[in-house]
């Protein structure tokens, strides 16, 4: 499991406030069944358990990154099970998500700094075909002083991807 994974779920579920766990009592749990899931997940139980997720996220009414991060994970699922019209709706909403973040929410958000969230926003643009986007978006990454050099390569690597595929 990534750090980054990791430290956004920590930070999700430690700050449950009692009026959201309210809210997930009264709407959730009257219709949970629980169920005995293996030691290790295969896809369809990980987008099982990352669609519980976010339905307990826009319950409790989630910061839009809370919700990003999950859609971002179930766009990896599907996107193991080659199931490229579901990847693409929740990387859609990925998308979205992280760009209304970065708006409005404060860093680090996810762990990320400003440029990393922004290096993924541009990923997230260029896998959904919105190039002028992710060009503004990687761009903000490499003309910034100071970013991790390794940051910036990628989002060269990934401007010159876009460029080639003109």
């Amino acid at each position: 499991m990534s750090k980054l994974w990791i430290q956004c779920s920590k930070s999700i579920f430690e700050k449950l406030k009692q009026d959201q766990a309210l809210l997930i009592k009264a709407t959730i749990t009257p219709k949970f069944r629980p169920k005995n899931y293996p030691e290790v997940y295969d896809e369809n139980i990980a987008i099982e358990r990352y669609k519980l997720a976010l339905l307990n996220a826009v319950v409790k009414k989630a910061k839009a990154s809370e919700k990003a991060f999950i859609c971002l994970k179930l766009a990896w699922m599907y996107r193991l099970l080659q199931n490229s019209s579901e990847e693409r709706k929740f990387l859609e909403q990925a998308y979205i998500g992280f760009k209304e973040a970065f708006e409005k929410e404060p860093f680090p958000i996810c762990g990320m700094d400003n440029y990393t969230l922004s290096y993924l926003i541009g990923e997230l643009a260029r896998r959904l075909e919105n190039n002028e986007e992710a060009l503004l978006w990687f761009s903000k990454v490499i003309v910034t002083p100071g970013v991790n050099p390794r940051l910036k390569e990628m989002a060269r690597d990934q401007k010159d991807l876009i460029k080639e595929n003109k």
